[in-house]
């Protein structure tokens, strides 16, 4: 996702809807007749970029480098986690890891689910973003999500005017030496919005209730599953691994 680093932006033209999350009693699961993509972060159709993650209005963007490295064997929950590093000399710089699934014009809901690690140079993260898209009928619906370390609060992603906007839920910063599990349940309205139903962090679920603008694009019938990887003001390298990645759509 291209990023625009500096102050947020909470409603713009009464485009964003904001209410306020509570913890649910439960966590919501997708019906049995669900689509599912099991281990994607094994896919075998990830792509990889820096500048393409930066300010799209800065002509020379920081620059991050990368790593990214499936089939590890520890830490893992399957023996097959992926690790993802970033580093580099530039603050600010970002790294973006993606993966497509294809055209799913047919599905209007979906969950996406992941364990994130890291050791101790975690903390050096400036944001760790998961997002999922997907593109129908001429329109864009990219839900970003972002877990805000400077910050400690989750964000969503405003589409059309390219900013993130706070969402009234807590993220600390994630456990080190152990495995967090998030999942997020998002849908596409019939009004063509894209709302942020859920979000549960280990045992945690939130009803988030949250409501984002799409965007026309010319991007031809597609769905995807994002990670991306923000460096601080001190470009301090870190290193994540993810495991157990799933995606429903129904």
């Amino acid at each position: 996702m291209k990023l625009l680093r500096g102050k947020i932006l909470f409603s713009v033209l009464g485009l964003t809807l904001f209410t306020s999350a509570v913890a649910s009693a439960s966590e919501p699961m997708p019906p049995s007749t669900a689509k599912v993509f099991n281990n994607v972060q094994s896919a075998t159709t990830w792509g990889h970029c820096s500048d393409c993650a930066a300010n799209p209005s800065d002509p020379s963007p920081p620059i991050a480098s990368w790593s990214f490295n499936k089939y590890q064997n520890t830490p893992s929950l399957t023996s097959s986690s992926t690790k993802m590093g970033i580093s580099g000399n530039d603050p600010y710089a970002n790294v973006l890891h993606w993966t497509k699934f294809g055209a799913q014009g047919a599905y209007r809901h979906f969950m996406f689910e992941f364990y994130i690690f890291g050791n101790s140079d975690m903390n050096n993260a400036q944001n760790l973003e998961f997002d999922f898209w997907q593109s129908h009928n001429g329109r864009k619906y990219m839900f970003g999500t972002q877990c805000n370390y400077a910050k400690g609060i989750w964000q969503g992603w405003n589409e059309p005017y390219n900013h993130w906007v706070d969402l009234p839920i807590p993220c600390k910063k994630f456990a080190t030496g152990a495995w967090t599990r998030v999942k997020w349940y998002i849908e596409r309205t019939t009004d063509n919005r894209m709302h942020y139903i859920s979000v549960t962090v280990g045992g945690t679920t939130y009803a988030v209730n949250h409501y984002e603008p799409s965007k026309s694009t010319t991007w031809g019938e597609s769905t995807g599953l994002q990670f991306q990887q923000d460096m601080n003001k001190y470009a301090a390298d870190y290193t994540v691994w993810i495991d157990k990645a799933r995606v429903w759509m129904w």
